[in-house]
């Protein structure tokens, strides 16, 4: 998963940063990488506010000429695919929990967006709970 990114360089220096696919999504960074390091927390919180509001993230826009695609961590793009999937089934965080064993406090910081820790395995196993596998390929 990667999303087009502009980077616009600012008359004081560093960048202000605008991912396409999922709107307003604007961050600044002193350097390029600050710039997307800031821009995918800006993204990553987002698309959880989206996903409260039960809208589905949809996969990103092929980039523009002057745009770069800047890829989304693993742990994050797992937790969108897996919360468009329960939005798409009508299951929600507790009872995901619930099917896992968690309490609903734990099943939510576990499908959190802005909690970048969460372990893959767990994440699989929530996949399998709700009826999906994960197939991961390499290019």
């Amino acid at each position: 998963m990667a999303y087009p990114v502009k980077f616009i360089p600012s008359d004081e220096g560093g960048f202000t940063v605008i991912l396409s696919g999922l709107g307003g999504v604007i961050s600044e960074g002193d350097t390029k990488e600050e710039a997307i390091s800031m821009i995918i927390d800006a993204f990553a919180g987002m698309a959880d506010y989206c996903l409260d509001k039960k809208k589905i993230i949809e996969p990103a826009p092929a980039p523009k000429d002057d745009e770069e695609l800047v890829p989304i961590p693993l742990v994050l793009a797992l937790k969108i695919v897996l919360r468009n999937e329960m939005i798409r089934e009508g299951i929600t965080q507790r009872e995901l929990g619930s099917r896992l064993g968690m309490s609903p406090q734990l099943a939510s910081q576990t499908f959190n967006l802005l909690r970048p820790r969460t372990n893959v395995d767990t994440l699989l196993k929530a996949f399998r709970a709700i009826g999906k596998e994960v197939r991961i390929s390499i290019d």
